[in-house]
């Protein structure tokens, strides 16, 4: 159990990746704090945790709102006497290219895919300081900071913007020992891509252009990126700061695969 005893919270852990990873930390011994805006998802994985044995509560956070997301991680510290480990997960997409976005679909997306970022990592900090120093801070980005995609210019500069700010707070308090670590998932088996499969034309036909993609052959599945969350957060990741780490299946390696703006 790499997490015994850890105290962590993640936001967007209602579903699809986010959930994942609480499942996956709760079974590696952390308690878990659900920071999701969706009271009947975050309670229902609450629910399951507990069904493992596990041990979780649920904050219903509005990450884009600053007061919410600052009183969910004062929480979790006030719950369970500290705070170890923060994942900043939450994360909204908007499917247009450039010129179709207005200023409403930045200052939403914005909100929630980047400020909860840079402020959950602040307010993370500030607790470990009280705590005397050490922490981790992981942060959700993706491979769409990597590499360019078709009609994700919003939501794929939000996610560079994560993982220069993984870089950046990692050098600031690196002699804190607080280490900062940002994950980039690729094509993922989530309920939200499932849901874009199926509501096309030809949803087997559409999965396949999507597996065609990726030098696997095949979506990455979310309990495979909690396994890496676990553990770089856990303490035998301790020489790790700094560092975003691909779990994409080879898909941010490729060139040569067909992107969304080939297919007809």
């Amino acid at each position: 159990m790499c997490l015994k005893g850890k105290v962590m919270i993640i936001t967007g852990s209602g579903r699809g990746i986010g959930k994942a990873c609480a499942i996956d930390a709760a079974s590696e011994g952390a308690k878990v704090v659900i920071a999701e805006i969706s009271e009947e998802m975050g309670s229902s994985v609450v629910n399951e945790i507990k069904e493992i044995g596990g041990e979780a509560d649920f904050v219903q956070t509005d990450v884009s709102n600053l007061v919410e997301l600052s009183a969910a991680i004062k929480f979790a510290a006030e719950r369970y006497g500290r705070l170890d480990i923060i994942l900043s997960n939450a994360a909204i997409v908007i499917n247009k290219l450039a010129h179709e976005h207005t200023e409403a679909d930045w200052e939403s997306l914005m909100a929630v895919n980047a400020k909860s970022y840079f402020f959950g990592a602040i307010y993370a900090i500030e607790q470990f300081r009280k705590q005397g120093g050490g922490g981790v801070i992981l942060n959700t980005a993706s491979i769409d900071a990597l590499q360019g995609d078709y009609a994700l210019s919003l939501y794929s500069m939000a996610k560079g913007a994560i993982a220069q700010l993984t870089r950046c707070i990692a050098v600031e308090y690196a002699r804190e020992n607080i280490r900062v670590l940002s994950v980039s998932p690729g094509v993922t088996r989530t309920e939200m891509q499932m849901a874009v499969i199926n509501e096309s034309a030809d949803p087997e036909r559409r999965l396949k252009e999507r597996n065609v993609r990726i030098p696997a052959g095949r979506m990455v599945e979310p309990y495979e990126i909690a396994k890496v969350v676990s553990f770089l957060a856990s303490d035998a990741a301790s020489g790790m700061t700094g560092t975003m780490v691909a779990v994409d299946l080879g898909l941010s390696s490729s060139w040569d695969f067909p992107s969304e703006a080939t297919k007809t």
